[in-house]
């Protein structure tokens, strides 16, 4: 997409995995999958080196996340959010952080949902409460809940450790199903302040300007390559569909409209990556500063280029046939899989 610099092989690391052939239904990754992440550190991207990260740019790590969701939807979109859970670090104390996100087995899921009201006590939060969709909760060691204080107006998050909580598997839907995205809970859990944070109080700076973005545009910037990746991969799949023998009965009328929508995706793609690289490249240019006219505007554009790419993806599914209807079909995974990643609420427009 953007970079020149070699990134992981992702193709080839999972060749042999469940990428090709395997059953689509179960509702998280294999070991062996979950193994290969960690071995290759596919969820420290840009952390620094001496972090025990790969010390990629903000570039390079969202090209990476374009390439595992073109493989994979759920590879995609838990790469992207083991990695954006580093973002919090720079919300500690220093030593804290360093602590939490150096470590190698590190990984977080969590939610930013305020869904509690914490009981404030000596040193600390009593919590109770439960968080949906919580991605990688099947091999996270680490969770990010966010609650409330007594005033009911500030909003907190805080780190726990896994057997701190409880999972509920009840992940259950049409697309990016291997994501494990279950719904946790907390009983009266003594959370001490170190452990607390916010995204209002960045505590120190990394030599790297990803944590000088905001956070919803740090986030959409994470999404969008996912959405993206997962549609090129619908695209290259119906390029294969309409090349087969077997459907030479469709008209020419619908051979010409389905081969003008992918050169009109493959268009949209590139626009969208257009101004996601200019995004970017504003974030590496310390010079610049994100005010709140440009975070808006930039919000705005991937709002509505996720939009377009649903809206074409909806049109292609509607005229591929019957074939496409069998949910291990290819593009029926990547059309549920794009339905999935694009419904988040930061790609959508408020109603």
């Amino acid at each position: 997409m953007f970079t020149t610099r070699t990134l992981p092989n992702l193709s080839e690391i999972f060749s042999d995995s469940f990428l090709d052939g395997h059953d689509y239904m179960p509702n998280s990754l294999g070991k062996k999958e979950v193994d290969l992440l960690f071995k290759h550190n596919l969820f420290k991207c840009f952390l620094p080196r001496e972090w025990n990260g790969l010390g990629l740019s903000l570039t390079e790590t969202v090209e990476l996340i374009e390439q595992s969701a073109f493989i994979n939807g759920s590879l995609g979109w838990l790469i992207q959010i083991g990695n954006g859970g580093n973002y919090f670090a720079a919300y500690f104390e220093e030593k804290i952080a360093f602590s939490y996100f150096s470590n190698r087995d590190t990984v977080i899921a969590g939610s930013g949902t305020p869904t509690c009201q914490a009981i404030s006590t000596d040193g600390g939060y009593i919590i109770s409460g439960k968080w949906r969709f919580c991605s990688g909760s099947n091999y996270a060691n680490w969770f990010t809940i966010t609650f409330k204080t007594s005033d009911n107006e500030t909003v907190l998050s805080a780190m726990v450790p896994r057997e701190s909580v409880t999972i509920e598997e009840d992940w259950d839907t049409l697309g990016l199903r291997q994501t494990a995205t279950n719904t946790i809970a907390v009983n009266q859990l003594f959370v001490p302040m170190d452990a607390v944070f916010s995204l209002s109080n960045q505590r120190f700076s990394f030599d790297n300007p990803i944590w000088n973005m905001p956070f919803v545009l740090f986030a959409q910037a994470f999404f969008m390559p996912v959405v993206i990746g997962i549609f090129k991969r619908m695209l290259a799949e119906t390029r294969i569909l309409l090349k087969e023998q077997t459907h030479k009965t469709w008209s020419t009328d619908n051979y010409k409209k389905l081969n003008l929508w992918v050169e009109e995706g493959n268009l949209l793609i590139e626009k969208t990556n257009v101004e996601l690289g200019e995004m970017l490249e504003k974030c590496t240019n310390t010079a610049d500063e994100f005010t709140d006219c440009t975070t808006s505007a930039y919000q705005l554009s991937f709002l509505h280029a996720n939009e377009n790419i649903r809206n074409l993806a909806h049109k292609l599914f509607a005229k591929l046939g019957m074939e496409v209807l069998f949910v291990q079909h290819p593009i029926a995974r990547c059309y549920m899989d794009l339905m999935m990643a694009s419904q988040h609420k930061l790609l959508q427009e408020s109603t």
